[in-house]
């Protein structure tokens, strides 16, 4: 896939997309809430198919992931982020349109469900986790 195609949908087994194996972050030990945290979040979120890349910087130059920036424009957070950040047009049928949404289609429960644990467990609790998780592995967060 080219840089070009990234910038226009999501890239196969991007995390955001309806068409990632609902296993796949389970697969790679990652949880769904630290995803949903960064989403609503300004954090710099680089696309995974160039993650590997070491000719790429670890700036906003590095392709960004689109998935996310359609799911963030689908979630109403994208306005509000560093002009920096990727933007697309979000599209629920590429992407999840809302956290419970993403957070049942990765966890294996209904979106119900999703939505009472995000009613224990907020939004902005994620976002607010992440930002203490960057802080500890020293990297910089602008919030």
């Amino acid at each position: 896939m080219s840089q070009a195609d990234i910038l226009k949908k999501p890239c196969p087994g991007c995390p955001f997309s309806r068409k990632t194996d609902p296993k796949y972050l389970k697969s790679r030990g990652e949880d769904v809430r630290r995803f949903i945290g960064q989403s609503v979040g300004p954090f710099l979120l680089p696309c995974h198919t160039f993650a590997d890349k070491e000719d790429w910087p670890l700036d906003v130059e590095r392709p960004q992931c689109v998935g996310a920036a359609m799911h963030r424009d689908l979630i109403g957070v994208a306005d509000s982020l560093p002009e920096q950040l990727t933007r697309a047009t979000g599209d629920a049928e590429e992407v999840f349109e809302s956290s419970a949404a993403y957070m049942a289609y990765h966890d294996g429960c209904t979106v119900e469900e999703a939505v009472e644990k995000l009613d224990n467990y907020p939004v902005n609790r994620l976002f607010y986790d992440e930002i203490a998780r960057c802080h500890r592995s020293g990297r910089k967060v602008k919030a």
